[in-house]
């Protein structure tokens, strides 16, 4: 079974988000796989558990019984692939209020700053306020950490990679959102 007949039994308003995501989700897993033996080894035993493949004892390699190239895993893996990113689609409606997610990032930036509606204040945001967290910040001198608030529209997110991102198994943990990069404004920020 082709992947766009898996998406043809089932018709989402927002089909084509769903159809790029999980085509990027199943070419990510499939050339971690080639490179990354033990993530791929974390997928098989996921789809095992999900019943997406039968569940096989698998002695000292899962790869001895599981051939990721044959017809019927390849199949398996984008039903599971399109599960999960529906999944996470509706999730992640679930937590807009009207027209507009809260999302929050953090960034490292001096005592005394303030956002300067000239300068955009990045891509990567959270919808959790107690996940998001400055990964690349300046730690040194006189810079400290500032959480900022803001609301996205729906059309300012990059849905494609928000949900690649988010259904992959190496990081799924850090619920992000990517914006394209608009216009948006701060509506507050506090000092952490």
């Amino acid at each position: 079974m082709k992947l766009i007949d898996l998406f043809e039994i089932r018709k989402e308003p927002s089909q084509n988000i769903i159809i790029k995501a999980t085509k990027e989700l199943y070419q990510e897993y499939m050339s971690v796989g080639s490179d990354d033996g033990a993530t791929m080894q974390q997928i098989i035993y996921d789809l095992m558990r999900n019943d997406y493949i039968p569940y096989q004892e698998t002695g000292d390699s899962v790869f001895d019984v599981v051939k990721i190239n044959s017809r019927k895993f390849q199949t398996a893996l984008k039903k599971y692939c399109l599960d999960e990113v529906e999944d996470k689609y509706h999730e992640l409606m679930a937590y807009f209020h009207g027209s507009e997610l809260p999302i929050w990032r953090v960034i490292t930036a001096p005592k005394n700053w303030q956002p300067d509606p000239e300068v955009h204040p990045g891509i990567y945001w959270s919808w959790s306020e107690t996940v998001a967290e400055a990964h690349w910040g300046n730690f040194r001198g006189d810079h400290v950490k500032w959480r900022l608030y803001t609301e996205a529209k729906y059309e300012q997110i990059d849905w494609v990679s928000t949900l690649t991102h988010n259904c992959s198994v190496t990081s799924s943990d850090e619920k992000e959102i990517t914006l394209y990069n608009v216009s948006i404004k701060i509506l507050d920020y506090q000092r952490i």
